[in-house]
């Protein structure tokens, strides 16, 4: 359940950990499980990515989404640029809606990262941010008091 939760994007693994630790699926095994399950859209992404490049020639919807896309994850240029791999790292490491893996990807292809090194920036910023949702979802970090 936590795997699939995490491999729908949005949802990701900030909702499939809080939900298999609800359920009593054990902190570390949940982590683990959302990890995965994140990381698996990965290869999705950037196929779909370059499907949607391809596309957009062709297809105005296709140009429209890509526009869109690229439009939500301009503001992540800077720190990309600046920071290379961390800074994507640092982009997905904040487990809040809109920074996600989707985002990262397209995100880090807009400054020019070649897929190993954004794949490297996407894995540590998902251990980080699952990481963190797994300490709040414990009761071990307390993000509002």
């Amino acid at each position: 359940m936590v795997f699939l939760i995490s491999i729908v994007p949005i949802l990701e693994f900030k909702a499939g950990i809080p939900l298999g630790i609800a359920k009593g699926i054990s902190p570390v095994w949940a982590t683990l499980l959302g990890i995965l399950g994140t990381l698996v859209q990965l290869p999705f992404n950037l196929l779909f990515l370059r499907l949607l490049r391809s596309l957009a020639q062709r297809v105005p919807a296709a140009r429209r989404f890509l526009v869109w896309s690229r439009m939500r994850a301009r503001k992540h240029r800077p720190l990309i640029r600046r920071y290379g791999i961390l800074g994507v790292a640092l982009i997905v490491g904040v487990p809040i809606p809109g920074t996600g893996l989707f985002t990262g990807t397209v995100a880090g292809s807009l400054i020019g990262l070649d897929d190993r090194s954004l794949a490297l920036g996407l894995l540590l910023g998902t251990v980080a941010a699952a990481t963190l949702v797994t300490l709040v979802s414990t009761g071990v970090l307390h993000l509002f008091w």
